[in-house]
């Protein structure tokens, strides 16, 4: 083996598509989003941004106020997994962070899946993902 065998940064950049699920009847939907990996550039970059504004956060005196930003924060963390989608609509972060306050389960099967990192660099990584795994609980 070779140091390369090793390198995981393109499957990390690359993302995964993730079938979504109809939150009434449990059935997979035509929708999916496309996932990246925990270890991409973009979420590492994200969550460094998180990490700052966090301590911000913390001196706020208004706990109120200081957890609705913190809610507001993470998800917007976790947007940044997000790399694109199959609706009409133009992914953007702020659509993303959108959905996540709407539908909280799919935001946390997208931190799941991203930190899994045995779905993104396996070749039996597309029947990983059709599974319940991959549905929001």
């Amino acid at each position: 083996m070779d140091l390369k065998d090793f390198h995981t940064r393109e499957e990390s950049e690359a993302g995964l598509e993730v079938p979504l699920y109809d939150s009434k009847t449990g059935e997979k939907s035509e929708h999916t989003l496309r996932v990246r990996n925990c270890d991409s550039n973009e979420y590492q970059l994200a969550r460094i941004g998180y990490q700052r504004t966090r301590a911000i956060v913390s001196a706020e005196s208004d706990d109120a106020k200081a957890c609705l930003l913190e809610l507001a924060y993470q998800r917007k963390l976790s947007a940044s997994l997000v790399m694109g989608w199959s609706f009409e609509e133009k992914c953007t972060p702020e659509a993303v962070v959108d959905l996540f306050k709407n539908a909280p389960g799919i935001q946390e099967m997208v931190e799941r899946i991203a930190a899994d990192r045995q779905l993104f660099f396996t070749l039996k990584n597309l029947e990983l993902l059709d599974t319940s795994e991959s549905k929001p609980s």
